[in-house]
């Protein structure tokens, strides 16, 4: 007789008042192919989520709901669900021998101890090689251009798998043979090649400044950054710039042309890994290596406290600094258990503790 009966109008009444016609949702040919193709459309901005659930015939709110329930339930269980983006613990597959048959994910634990056994056998490798590869490196490998000189980045590679383990003294095993030098220019190091001229690669990396494509520097470590810090050059300012609820008025400005080279790894670096294996062993050595990274950057020698608590902090701040642009800050951050402190600008911004597994990788 059109009598509808709501339980909970009274409690609830703006469900009611706020109605929308959602049709029946009809799927394609190929599912997989709509569920990459709304993903795409909604990162790029041109839908919603509740458009998707919508055009699938499905309700926003409702969804939410029953999600929430399913992870309760499977929570009280002791159950993680995984969705397709796969967020679980696993790292990366080694089995890759066969690729039409690609071995199972291994842990991130695992995966350390693969590639730190990986470079160890190429270590054995190029102690065996002789004199020179039968093949001729970039020039972005100068100095790094021959079986020996190239194991001295190889134990550099090592010393930071060994960092990432915890294992620091390993890390400054490794670092023994490595090309690691105080005295050396901190730059020093092997890098990937780039050049902007036909058939070659230009730098991805690199923005002409002030235009809008920019890396923006975040807010944040334009504040943190000591303009008398060789450092500083890093950024450069510019006409302030928004965009999707984001604001900056610097440039990112590591690397300076199209040719620029982008390194694998740097003396920095190595003697940033050597402070941070040292504290706790040995903390004069840990504060010797970061005086020469603040003296070397036109900084005056480190001179605040000594425990290991303290130098921790000098440490993820040389290292923010030293290895700004290059990839690092957020493996640190998530390694040292603060990712916390990584700043949020708006209510809907989060900082992922792994980066997700793309379906086609499941």
């Amino acid at each position: 007789s059109g009598y509808c009966d709501f339980p909970d109008y009274e409690l609830r009444p703006e469900r009611y008042l706020s109605p929308r016609w959602m049709p029946r949702g009809w799927s394609w040919v190929d599912p997989l192919k709509e569920v990459k193709a709304y993903r795409e459309a909604e990162q790029a901005g041109y839908m919603t989520k509740q458009q998707i659930i919508a055009y699938s015939g499905g309700d926003f709110d409702d969804n939410v709901s029953e999600l929430a329930r399913e992870q309760q339930i499977a929570a009280d269980a002791g159950i993680k669900l995984d969705k397709d983006l796969d967020l679980t613990d696993d790292g990366i597959r080694v089995d890759v021998a066969d690729p039409n048959a690609l071995g199972d994910f291994v842990s991130y634990d695992e995966a350390l101890s693969f590639i730190a056994n990986l470079l160890n056998e190429a270590n054995t490798d190029l102690g065996a090689a002789g004199d020179a590869f039968r093949f001729t490196l970039t020039p972005a490998f100068e100095g790094f251009n021959t079986p020996a000189s190239f194991a001295t980045f190889n134990r550099g590679i090592a010393a930071r798998i060994a960092l990432y383990q915890g294992d620091m003294s390993a890390a400054s095993g490794y670092l023994a043979g490595s090309f690691m030098d105080m005295s050396n220019p901190l730059s020093g190091g092997p890098s990937r090649y780039y050049a902007n001229a036909a058939g070659d690669q230009a730098n991805p990396l690199f923005r002409v400044p002030g235009n809008s494509d920019g890396i923006i520097a975040h807010p944040s470590w334009v504040a943190t950054v000591d303009p008398a810090d060789a450092r500083a050059a890093k950024i450069q300012s510019r006409e302030e710039i928004s965009l999707d609820g984001l604001t900056g008025d610097h440039d990112v400005v590591v690397f300076g042309s199209l040719d620029d080279y982008v390194p694998f790894m740097t003396n920095e670096e190595l003697i940033l890994i050597s402070a941070e294996a040292n504290v706790g062993s040995d903390n004069s050595a840990a504060v010797a290596a970061i005086d020469a990274i603040r003296t070397a950057n036109g900084l005056a020698a480190y001179g605040g406290g000594t425990s290991d608590a303290e130098l921790m902090d000098e440490i993820a701040a040389q290292r923010q600094l030293s290895l700004y642009g290059l990839g690092h800050r957020w493996v640190d951050m998530r390694r040292w258990n603060r990712l916390d402190e990584i700043p949020l600008d708006r209510d809907q911004d989060d900082v992922w503790v792994q980066f997700p597994r793309p379906v086609s990788e499941n």
